[in-house]
């Protein structure tokens, strides 16, 4: 049986946000949730979300066709698929450094602003 699966450069030439999700995953999820019996036609990724949405992770749908013996048409199912960010090494140094300011922020200048507008009278920062 010959699978189609859209290829990353069909969907999005500038990312690679889709190569953890493949189509052994789309088998696993297919068998799990339709059974044994349930063959894989076709899959293809469909994004619902926009750009810059998710920072923490990326989510998309997971369009899929698949076959059962007591039906003669292909079937469709729809699955959401949250994955994790592709972070370069320099990506990774660069969101490092970006909590570790802002815990700063919330460790110590926060509660020396607080202290600040109390002796102005003015509600703390929560």
């Amino acid at each position: 049986m010959l699978l189609r699966r859209a290829s990353v450069a069909e969907v999005e030439d500038d990312t690679k946000k889709y190569v953890p999700l493949t189509e052994e995953l789309v088998r696993e999820a297919l068998r799990k949730d339709k059974g044994k019996d349930a063959q894989l036609v076709s899959w293809k990724y469909k994004d619902f979300t926009k750009k810059g949405d998710n920072y923490a992770c990326f989510v998309t749908s997971v369009e899929v066709q698949y076959k059962e013996e007591e039906h003669g048409e292909p079937l469709q199912v729809t699955y959401v698929a949250k994955l994790a960010h592709q972070i370069t090494s320099v990506f990774m140094d660069l969101m490092n450094e970006m909590f570790e300011k802002e815990g700063s922020c919330f460790i110590e200048i926060l509660p020396k602003m607080n202290e600040l507008l109390r002796e102005l009278h003015i509600d703390s920062i929560r």
